[in-house]
């Protein structure tokens, strides 16, 4: 009984309790990416800060970008309090919503750059810019089928071992990864999680309470 305890605690410890983790942070950064109040929030405060007493309005939310290089597009128009029109194309992060990637701010009668500037993409947006969907969706599915096969393979073997759980664990979180790219929906991404964790429960279980006790042990 304390072996199996200590199996138990074990599995909970290196496996269930970080992907739980994982996956709560991957359905939060799902909302980040998915719904674009935080980027409206950041840039109505940028406006505000950089142009007091300008009355604007929010002409195009776009989706642009593919892969860790998700950004919004908004696009503003206004009105000076001197009735002088001015425009704003904003570019945020979609990954972190907080960070202002582009802006350019034009000024009209006379025609004028407020504001102008484009941050450099990272080695990390430059790396991955030329995977497509395809890659990712099959990187994905490689992903989910080699977890299920080592769910499997370890629930038959009534084994479940530091690094079954170590390496489930990096499938998981992999996969999970992989569905953000994807702009998988929030609710399918908490869904996923909660089914990969109650198969671990079940892998860790393994089939112990169906064999038998010997008689007379």
């Amino acid at each position: 009984m304390m072996k199996m305890l200590r199996d138990y605690a074990g599995g909970l410890v290196c496996f269930l309790f970080p992907f739980l983790l994982l996956a709560g942070v991957a359905f939060w950064m799902s909302l980040r990416i998915y719904r674009p109040e935080a980027a409206l929030e950041m840039a109505d405060h940028y406006l505000e800060a950089q142009y007091p007493g300008v009355r604007w309005e929010l002409s195009e939310l776009l989706m642009i970008g593919e892969s860790v290089g998700k950004k919004w597009r908004l696009e503003y128009a206004g009105t000076q309090p001197d009735g002088r029109r001015i425009r704003a194309n904003l570019l945020v992060d979609r990954w972190r919503p907080e960070h202002l990637s582009g802006r350019f701010v034009l000024l009209f009668s006379p025609t004028q750059i407020l504001d102008g500037g484009w941050d450099n993409p990272s080695a990390w947006d430059r790396a991955t810019a030329g995977l497509s969907r395809f890659v990712f969706l099959g990187t994905g599915l490689a992903l989910l089928l080699l977890e299920m096969f080592w769910l499997h393979r370890t629930y038959r073997y009534e084994r479940f071992r530091k690094r079954d759980a170590l390496l489930l664990l990096a499938l998981g979180g992999m996969l999970l990864f992989t569905l953000l790219v994807l702009e998988t929906h929030p609710g399918f991404i908490a869904a996923c999680g909660l089914i990969f964790a109650a198969l671990g429960l079940l892998a860790l279980a393994g089939k112990r309470k169906a064999i038998p006790v010997a008689e007379g042990s």
